[in-house]
């Protein structure tokens, strides 16, 4: 059976052979990615794209900013070149071509001391995973995990990884104080990962079910965030040390339809009919490697054509294309994000997001009198990162602010009888288009009762954050902790339609109203993480979270205390 399998490798290897791993993507969240990033910021040169995934050519330009300061016999130099050097060889060579396995065993424990009790809120019986606060279900491993990735010199790269993890649409076992994740069998579309990459020194063309997200930040980004378990994307890059553009293309399977009647309820996946799209465009400059700037647009379209050949033209604006009052039923929810990362000194870095939803001037707001308006929407995050070295390891620290205005991520559309789309609320039987917001996701997409969550900021609209942490890694210790805190208006959480609508917030007066909505929920939580590799095959894992809010669920007066941990062991096998 073995000697079949390694020949069913080797012939899927064989057109390709020929390969270095810098064809390879990585994801913004990965560990090489974050190597790279710590040397640049160690060094003060402008750090490497956070337009994930991308290439190890992207990454080896960042480094080769750092070397020039650095000089190149530099340790962390050396380092970074090592981590995106590729696996050891299984079969091949890079010269030739090769092919990698890897496998790994990850049995883990949760325990929380207070889990979510259907009373709190309406609809009780609905999972929130943002409810955990340390190894959130993105964020635990599978209890066996098997892959392969295969290479070719210059041109090519593609891996598949195929996992078996736990059922977790089932809230008898997720409240529960115990949980594991010993569940062999999968709700949803597996793998959660599989891709190629192919291109050479200057492009890229990925096409992957991996994670897409679009900036810098530690608890999340405003236009596109990495908040699901996978995503299908196709994304095509272009790229130099000074510039780059980028097209991403990402299909949401799971996509609502219109005989949905709840934000968190999904039907089927679906590759044709009625879907889902969201294309994003990015343009990067390199400010003469002392600061990186982006521009993108983005667009969550309501369509059914997977492939328009007019969305892979740049410079094609879909805003007013899709972007109907009333009518058809393909629409958009439109996005503009700029970022800037600055290295102020060595060791010191700074990054900024501003997403825009919806924008009304003051003349528009003064001048329109009693009709209903679409509100202002926007989001920022800022941070400020210090990076530094110790006698055996190094660390990063880091401060983080973000604010969502109410109505961020939402586009108020509701159903006529007819099945076609309008901003009016219809006279009888009205039906929210939920899929006109931002809101999306892969979960539990069988079960009538899905989780689903914002394709920008993990914790949605309306909502306020303050965060500081850090982490610091050495040989075979790593540990991370963080102080949050979170004020969460109404908007953008529950099952009720209103908050997911403009109401309250869609007259002249209001339109211009940010502060948070409603009964404002109050969170703090402290939290810490861990591990320990006692060789190359096996390690522990650890993590603990504390947790107090008052206003919980945005129900006055409500206060709930909740402590939650993991510990894990993991036996690997390749990389």
């Amino acid at each position: 059976m073995i000697k079949k399998f390694l020949v069913l490798l080797l012939f899927i290897a064989f057109p390709v052979l020929l390969f270095a791993n810098y064809q390879k993507y990585y994801e913004v969240s990965s560990k090489e990615w974050k190597i790279v990033s710590w040397v640049t910021k160690y060094a003060g040169v402008t750090g490497p794209s956070s337009n994930g995934p991308i290439t190890g050519y992207q990454l080896s330009d960042a480094i080769d900013r750092a070397e020039n300061i650095l000089g190149k016999g530099n340790t962390y130099i050396i380092e970074a070149r090592k981590s995106i050097e590729g696996p050891e060889i299984l079969l091949g060579s890079k010269d030739s071509g090769y092919i990698n396995l890897f496998a790994s065993i990850n049995p883990e424990v949760y325990l929380q001391t207070n889990g979510i009790d259907p009373l709190f809120f309406e609809g009780g019986n609905t999972i929130f995973d943002y409810d955990w606060y340390i190894a959130d279900s993105k964020h635990r491993s599978p209890i066996i995990d098997l892959g392969f990735e295969l290479g070719a010199k210059d041109i090519f790269y593609g891996d598949f990884d195929y996992n078996f993890t736990r059922a977790y649409y089932e809230s008898d076992v997720w409240n529960r104080n115990l949980l594991n994740n010993a569940s062999t069998y999968h709700t949803e579309n597996y793998p959660f990962r599989s891709g190629i990459s192919i291109g050479n020194r200057n492009l890229s063309f990925i096409a992957a079910k991996a994670g897409v997200s679009m900036g810098e930040g530690y608890t999340g980004n405003t236009a596109i965030g990495d908040n699901f378990d996978y995503q299908e994307f196709i994304k095509a890059s272009f790229f130099s040390p000074n510039v780059g553009l980028f097209i991403n293309i990402t299909n949401f399977d799971s996509s609502h339809s219109k005989e949905v009647t709840s934000p968190y309820e999904f039907l089927y996946a679906s590759f044709s009919g009625y879907l889902q799209l969201r294309h994003n465009v990015s343009m990067e400059f390199n400010l003469f490697n002392r600061g990186l700037i982006s521009v993108s647009l983005i667009n969550l379209l309501d369509t059914t054509s997977s492939f328009d050949l007019r969305m892979v033209n740049p410079f094609y604006i879909l805003h007013n294309m899709f972007n109907y009052t009333e009518g058809t039923i393909f629409e958009s929810n439109n996005m503009l994000s700029l970022s800037f990362t600055i290295p102020i000194v060595s060791k010191l870095s700074a990054h900024f997001q501003f997403t825009l939803d919806q924008s009304q001037t003051e003349k528009e707001l003064d001048s329109i009198g009693e009709r209903n308006i679409d509100p202002n929407a926007f989001s920022f995050l800022t941070n400020i990162s210090k990076v530094g070295c110790l006698k055996t390891g190094r660390y990063e620290l880091f401060l983080e602010s973000v604010y969502n205005s109410p109505c961020m991520y939402l586009n108020q559309k509701y159903y006529k009888s007819d099945g076609t789309i309008t901003a009016k609320i219809p006279e009888s039987d009205p039906l929210y288009a939920w899929s006109q917001d931002y809101l999306l996701g892969y979960k539990n997409q069988n079960k009538g009762n899905g989780d689903a969550g914002w394709s920008g900021y993990y914790y949605g609209p309306d909502s306020f954050v303050l965060a500081l942490g850090g982490s610091y890694w050495g040989e075979r210790f790593e540990f991370s902790g963080r102080a949050f805190y979170m004020a969460h208006g109404e908007k953008g959480r529950g099952d009720k339609a209103e908050n997911y609508t403009f109401e309250g917030f869609n007259t002249a007066d209001t339109a211009r109203d940010y502060s948070l909505s409603g009964i404002v929920e109050h969170s703090f939580i402290f939290s810490f993480e861990g591990s320990y590799a006692f060789c190359d095959y096996f390690s522990i894992r650890s993590g603990l979270a504390y947790s107090h809010q008052w206003n919980f669920r945005n129900q006055k007066g409500l206060e709930r205390d909740n402590i939650q941990c993991v510990f894990g062991l993991s036996f690997k096998l390749g990389v």
